[in-house]
């Protein structure tokens, strides 16, 4: 018990204080009108967000440097290609995407965890050929990884988390040091690329885009969820309607609004000033995750942080475009606010091992209050 108090007091609470605060309000915003049960997602959100917590403070105590060994990210990329092409074959279909192992009333989503593992293989990937990161065959290699995962979760379909996988590969490349033209050739070969994803997209997929182009004219299909989302945001004004007040959300007018539209939820019981403490805490978790990977003890441990940074803030931009309207519709979640369990463990997990590798011995000890 003294290592673990020890390790409490050590602990970056200017970045677990912010996501347990967040976490707070995705519970209270998931509260339901008919009030607490058993049975309610508000309860197990709740039992989510206690596993959520333990595995914050408990995963950080390791400093994770099994990973830097040569075969470990090989086995751990082997290990995530193979539950996605797993779900493919044998997953359950929730929502028209076929992306969840069900075991009885636990459902489990792997892409969130393979996204983790992406993260670590490029870290690993880019880390030791940081001299010669130059090469135009480490894009592609890089390329190839990030790209194999990207195909199977296309497959499924999941275009949101499709979407964060290039975004970690591509917030990652950038800071790693490759050549500035190389990058250029790559802007236009993901242009290319998103042609051809056009021809092979489902078709309620494509009536998403489509609905985005011209919203106003689906209302009553592809458009509806979209359109009921900027109601529930602009209905909030100024200190919104006051919480388990929101007509569109808790009415049923706007689905999805404990997960894929949970900002919409929260802008319109909160309103404007909610939405801008809300923005705030996650800037805070931002900057916080930035000064850990600024003062990462070697490459691996920088371009991991930087790489739960971009995971974690490509989620934000992209959940919030989309209950917008700024993007088109994707299936996507709002960190450490959306119901469900799958993701919300994979956030904490990742936070948990950035702070698990900024523990690593300094000067002979801990990092100091004063270092953080």
């Amino acid at each position: 018990m003294g290592a673990l108090a020890k390790h409490i007091r050590m602990v970056d609470w200017l970045l677990i204080v912010p996501i347990l605060l967040v976490m707070s309000v995705g519970l209270v915003t998931n509260f339901p009108v008919e009030g607490f049960s058993s049975g309610s997602l508000f309860f197990k959100q709740l039992i989510f967000c206690g596993i959520g917590v333990g595995i914050l403070f408990f995963f950080s105590m390791n400093t994770y440097t099994i990973l830097k060994g040569p075969f470990v990210s090989s086995i751990l990329f082997l290990v995530g290609v193979f539950l996605l092409v797993a779900v493919l074959l044998f997953g359950q279909e929730i929502n028209g995407a076929k992306s969840w192992f069900l075991f009885g009333p636990i459902a489990l989503q792997p892409v969130e965890f393979v996204k983790i593992i992406l993260i670590v293989v490029l870290a690993r990937y880019f880390a030791s050929r940081h001299i010669h990161i130059h090469h135009i065959r480490h894009v592609l290699v890089s390329l190839v990884l990030a790209g194999t995962v990207f195909l199977l979760v296309f497959k499924q379909p999941d275009l949101g988390s499709s979407v964060i996988l290039l975004a970690i590969w591509a917030g990652m490349i950038f800071v790693s040091g490759v050549s500035k033209k190389h990058i250029v050739v790559l802007l236009l070969c993901a242009v290319a690329g998103s042609l051809l994803a056009w021809q092979f997209m489902p078709d309620y997929q494509r009536q998403r885009v489509l609905s985005f182009a011209a919203p106003l004219e689906n209302l009553q299909s592809s458009g509806y969820t979209a359109y009921q989302s900027k109601i529930a945001i602009g209905s909030g004004d100024l200190l919104g309607k006051g919480i388990g007040a929101g007509t569109q959300s808790k009415l049923g007018f706007l689905p999805l609004y404990e997960s894929d539209f949970v900002y919409s939820a929260f802008a319109e019981e909160w309103g404007f000033v909610g939405v801008g403490l809300l923005f705030l805490l996650y800037a805070i978790i931002g900057w916080r995750l930035l000064w850990h990977a600024a003062y990462g003890r070697t490459n691996f441990e920088t371009l991991f942080a930087i790489g739960v940074f971009v995971f974690l803030f490509s989620h934000i931009v992209l959940h919030v475009g989309v209950t917008t309207g700024i993007f088109p519709v994707t299936g996507i979640t709002l960190p450490f606010m959306s119901y469900g369990g799958s993701h919300l463990i994979a956030e904490t997990l990742a936070v948990a091992m950035v702070l698990g590798m900024s523990r690593l011995q300094v000067s002979g000890g801990l990092l100091s209050s004063s270092q953080v």
